[in-house]
């Protein structure tokens, strides 16, 4: 093999592999990128087994062939590169030779007949998604997404559709966030969803921070495929079932309070500065006219209160005050809707006047 490649795009989509490539090293080769030269392309590819990418460059191959590096030298080394050129070529023994002006590495290689076989997989589209909207959906999700490896169904993002339009839900148990919106066409194959692990969410979501083009989801044997550019990305979706999440959202009822979004975000988080460290728990109280924001521990206490136009029953809940605060980061409108559970029910958050977005929140016991 031997090529010569501009240094900015080889370096950039050397940093978007660098998260995707094993770093535990119980397969050595998995470390590694494969690199494959043909026909005035190379194509870089890197998996962890579960996650898989590849993506096509333009370069001048000089010699066709195919080689695996270890994929954060290889970054580390073209990034210092003193110039735009880069000459990659292959010496005997599976040494490969990276030069620069007077820069030159020389980096041992592994064969890449030990890399995995990573087919391209046909299927068809199931939809297109700006880069912006796609990733507005993950920020909106992402955190409410369980950590908790023995919660296995809960570690990723269920997307399923209903008639003619397409959910997008994340809970961990203790909060849950449902994001709606039109889909082009009933689908009964996506009518029982499908469930992104969360490490997939963040590589979309890198990819989505790096295009303006759209971007193509298609979906077969168990993974999700996501094609942008030069870059095909697959992923291995959660097999699980996703838990009946319709029950914990509550009925919308009478006994809600408007508030305005920043107001409340502003109190809460300076409120949850005398919160206890480890929970982070604040109250929340609505009485007439007046919604008030409360923490005491032992550093001492904090109480914001909020005018409001509120004139029915007293209600208190007790929440954690970063749950509260990521919830209402993502709400993209002036007030919300508060509808606060009673007797350790849970409590319901809403963007005033749409039915496209709701968040769950469950009390915290006093």
């Amino acid at each position: 093999m031997h090529i010569e490649i501009n240094k900015d795009p080889l370096t950039k989509n050397l940093l978007l592999i660098q998260s995707i490539v094993e770093k535990k090293k119980t397969l050595p080769i998995l470390s590694n990128v494969l690199i494959k030269a043909e026909q005035g392309f190379i194509y870089l590819t890197a998996t962890d087994l579960e996650i898989s990418i590849k993506i096509k460059l333009e370069a001048n191959v000089i010699e066709d062939g195919t080689t695996t590096l270890p994929a954060k030298k290889l970054f580390e080394i073209t990034k210092e590169m003193p110039e735009q050129l880069i000459k990659i070529v292959t010496q005997p023994n599976n040494w490969i030779t990276i030069q620069s002006g007077k820069s030159e590495f020389n980096l041992a290689a592994i064969d890449a007949s030990e890399y995995p076989d990573i087919k391209d997989e046909s299927a068809e589209i199931v939809t297109a998604y700006k880069a912006k909207d796609l990733k507005n959906i993950i920020d909106k999700c992402i955190n409410c997404i369980s950590n908790d490896e023995k919660k296995y169904n809960l570690n990723g993002l269920f997307v399923h559709t209903e008639g003619k339009m397409i959910h997008y839900v994340a809970t961990d148990g203790h909060r849950l966030v449902c994001i709606k919106e039109a889909f082009p066409h009933e689908d009964k194959k996506l009518e029982q969803g499908f469930i992104i692990p969360k490490k997939g969410l963040l590589e979309i979501k890198k990819i989505c921070e790096n295009t303006d083009n759209d971007i193509n989801m298609r979906t077969t044997n168990g993974k999700i495929i996501l094609d942008v550019d030069c870059i095909t990305l697959s992923i291995r979706l959660i097999d699980a079932t996703f838990p009946n999440y319709r029950r914990v959202i509550p009925e919308k009822s009478d006994i809600k309070a408007h508030i305005n979004t920043q107001k409340l975000f502003d109190s809460i988080k300076r409120v949850s500065i005398i919160s206890d460290e480890k929970n982070r728990t604040i109250n929340l109280a609505l009485s007439a006219d007046n919604l008030e924001i409360y923490s005491k521990t032992e550093y001492g206490n904090a109480t914001e209160r909020i005018e409001i136009n509120y004139a029915l029953e007293d209600r208190i809940s007790k929440f954690k005050a970063n749950y509260l605060l990521d919830i209402l980061s993502n709400i993209d409108c002036e007030e919300v809707e508060l509808y606060l559970g009673a007797g350790g029910k849970p409590s319901l958050i809403l963007p005033q006047q749409s039915d496209n977005y709701c968040a769950v929140l469950m009390p915290i016991s006093v």
